[in-house]
């Protein structure tokens, strides 16, 4: 479960070890930390493969073309 929380992150937000990093301080976890990184970098080569934009650049580009309707 904990490393699915860090891959989960490392997917949506493209950072795998900041994910690893936070997972770890929230759970007081530091048994599982190869587990989190293998299961990060696995997740985010999924998401690169399956070309799934990073969330930020998609909220990114929503707010941008809400403020600036009709500019690409």
């Amino acid at each position: 479960m904990v490393a699915g929380m860090a891959g989960l992150f490392a997917a949506s937000v493209r950072a795998p070890f900041t994910g690893v990093v936070l997972v770890s301080e929230m759970c007081a976890l530091n048994t599982l930390s190869i587990a989190m990184v293998t299961t990060a970098a696995c997740a985010m080569i999924v998401a690169v493969a399956l070309r799934s934009e990073p969330v930020y650049d998609t909220l990114r580009v929503q707010m941008l073309a809400r403020r600036h309707p009709g500019a690409d």
